[in-house]
């Protein structure tokens, strides 16, 4: 059985594809200061490609009223979370396209933990395997 913190220290030190890179900083850039972190995932890390496909990002912010700058979005993203956004970003002559789920960083923890089941956010299997 994999420890999920191991898990989860060796997916933060690979290393992703080129157009992922540059859609997480353009995503930090987006969110601004309240962005907490950039967590990518999906087919596309898995297939280590975008070609053809779209991104899935969630950003984690500390405050949806400084990353979404509309009150009413972030009165509605706090009422119902993820809000979730189309991206085009552009890289090296062409559009990368993204699914971006803004969420804050309580409400993610809370959703993926193991006491609450929320379709809408995926959470690490607690029986992982190598």
């Amino acid at each position: 059985m994999i420890n999920l913190l191991s898990a989860i220290e060796a997916e933060a030190d690979a290393s992703v594809f080129p157009a992922a890179s540059a859609a997480c900083e353009y995503l930090k850039q987006e969110y601004g200061d309240a962005t907490a972190a950039v967590v990518f995932y999906g087919s596309c890390l898995r297939q280590k490609t975008d070609i053809g496909l779209m991104l899935d990002f969630y950003v984690l912010v500390d405050s949806y009223t400084n990353a979404l700058l509309h009150r009413l979005s972030a009165f509605f993203a706090f009422l119902l979370p993820p809000n979730v956004y189309y991206h085009e970003i552009p890289f090296e002559g062409r559009i990368v396209r993204a699914k971006v789920a803004v969420i804050s960083v309580g409400q993610f923890l809370h959703g993926t933990g193991p006491e609450t089941f929320a379709s809408s956010l995926w959470r690490a299997s607690p029986n992982l395997r190598p």
